[in-house]
């Protein structure tokens, strides 16, 4: 309903500009790529008044004053990066930065977060307020996001508030309940390209099983998902009249750890334990075995391998920490770890030396965690079981629950010393909420979602993908990826492909690596 600035992937180039969905034309660099200028389209909102600068500096005036509210923050980026925001007649916007940067980088990685809003509608401070320039002060700012927040936490008005009606998107919100059920409705002034059909629905399902019957009913669902566990049977699929879509996002996937835990946070901090664990993750058994030879690839580092591109590092190109039950062993062992026959290892050289547990770590402490992993995905659970099997193979014991994704999320999701000690979201993590560039501020960096205490040369590695161009910027993004490979801030884990199912009865249909559908451009063999 409400797109943002720029959109990323095409049905023949995954990592091209859409500009035939993006908002405005391609930005220009200019004065050593210091300043940056936006030219909108002349686009319309659904209650026809145009789209202009005004929406724009909208949102970045929100963006400015009210920065950690916003979950994709990282502390010296965008906002941070603009020095001043100055306009031009109704259709330009000029943002002065605080430096030269990468035009790459700052293009797919800064601009794409930005998302006009209706200003003639939403900047307010309360539903009898007035609209007027409210979010161009700080205590103006956060007045507007307070009012539009509490707002947005009444989803059983989703369909019938008016500040939702104003999109610029190619649907309106015509129902919504709390299960993810969603009906929209053409939005009939939409600028982009038009979808020749009315109504576009969503439909949730409890489970994978649930939604592939209703996918082989053949007529209940119009694109749908194969699951990985099923992709051994997708004749079936092909049958009921679908065409099946292989779909890798910009995503890596890993078990998050908690570095925070009283309890086993020092334990995780070691790199030897981290090491160890990385080795009992059987990646390509999991692919062949539990996600039909082809649900999936491996992932063995913080760059997205798939779809290919040029930032892939050699130490991630190929596991630094190969499958190896008897190198899980070696690290503990000789970093004073006691394995049982059975059990968890314990402590038995507590110390901060080289062939010591490390420091924080008291004698007798055990290798014992808890795993809290996302339920519904059966191949998730025998994933979860082999890796469990695997580590206490190796002396660690790994106690294994699932939970629902939104129950993980609030569990895990932020880091707090009461979460699991171990957690799995199961889908991973779409780059940067599915930017092109992958630079890992928004995760490794930021702290938003993980307790991982960032090293300085981690931050100076992502600043130089910041700011290097040409060549440079290649090499500077091989050396973060070499380095977050080695020093496994998380546990990676294999990635699975999306795999849609489509009409036959479709055309149009294409699938981005952003993981953001674009139904507008779907429709119906005539």
């Amino acid at each position: 309903m409400w797109p943002a600035l720029y959109s990323y992937g095409t049905a023949t180039d995954p990592n091209a500009l859409n500009t035939a969905l993006s908002l405005a034309n391609p930005p220009v660099f200019s004065n050593n790529n210091t300043v940056v200028t936006i030219t909108l389209k002349r686009w319309k909102w659904s209650n026809g008044q145009p789209l202009t600068n005004a929406d724009l500096v909208f949102f970045l005036d929100l963006l400015r004053y009210q920065k950690n509210q916003f979950a994709d923050y990282v502390p010296g980026d965008i906002p941070d990066n603009i020095q001043s925001v100055t306009t031009s007649g109704t259709q330009t916007v000029v943002l002065h930065l605080t430096g030269s940067v990468n035009p790459v980088w700052f293009a797919k990685d800064q601009l794409d977060q930005l998302v006009p809003l209706p200003q003639q509608v939403w900047d307010k401070t309360s539903s009898s307020g007035a609209v007027g320039h409210n979010a161009n002060t700080p205590a103006g700012a956060a007045a507007v996001l307070n009012y539009l927040s509490a707002q947005s936490k009444d989803t059983s008005t989703y369909a019938t508030n008016p500040l939702w009606k104003v999109v610029d998107g190619p649907f309106e919100l015509t129902s919504f309940n709390n299960t993810g059920a969603a009906t929209f409705k053409v939005n009939p002034n939409y600028s982009g390209p038009k979808p020749t059909y009315k109504v576009f629905k969503e439909v949730p399902y409890t489970s994978d099983a649930s939604e592939f019957s209703s996918l082989l009913a053949g007529n209940e669902l119009q694109v749908g998902y194969v699951p990985s566990t099923d992709l051994a049977t997708d004749s079936r699929v092909t049958a009921a009249g679908y065409k099946l879509m292989p779909t890798p996002f910009w995503e890596i996937n890993f078990l998050s750890l908690n570095y925070i835990s009283p309890q086993v946070g020092n334990i995780f901090k070691q790199l030897y334990v981290r090491q160890a664990l990385q080795h009992l993750m059987n990646q390509n058994a999991v692919v062949k075995s539990l996600l039909s030879g082809t649900g999936g690839y491996p992932d063995y580092g913080p760059v997205p391998p798939q779809p290919s591109s040029p930032y892939v590092g050699s130490a991630e190109a190929a596991s630094t920490y190969p499958y190896s039950i008897k190198d899980a062993r070696a690290l503990l062992t000789s970093h004073g770890w006691k394995i049982p026959a059975s059990g968890a290892a314990v402590c038995a050289s507590p110390g901060s030396g080289a062939n010591q547990c490390g420091p924080g770590i008291s004698a007798g402490q055990t290798l014992t965690f808890s795993l809290t992993y996302v339920s519904g995905a059966s191949y998730l659970t025998g994933e979860m079981e082999n890796f469990k099997s695997a580590a206490a193979s190796a002396g660690i014991v790994i106690n294994l629950t699932s939970a629902p994704f939104n129950a993980l999320i609030a569990e895990s999701g932020s880091p707090h010393a009461s979460g699991p000690d171990i957690a799995n979201w199961g889908a991973g993590f779409a780059w940067d909420f599915g930017e092109p560039y992958p630079t890992g501020g928004s995760i490794f960096a930021s702290g938003h979602f993980l307790s991982y205490p960032v090293p300085s040369e981690l931050r100076t590695l992502i600043a130089a993908t910041h700011t290097a161009s040409g060549s440079q910027a290649v090499n500077a993004m091989h050396a973060y990826s070499n380095y977050l490979s080695k020093q496994l801030p998380v546990i990676f884990q294999p990635v699975t492909y999306t795999t849609y199912a489509a009409s036959n009865a479709l055309q149009g249909v294409y699938f981005p690596p952003t993981g953001i559908l674009y139904p507008q451009t779907w429709s119906y063999k005539k």
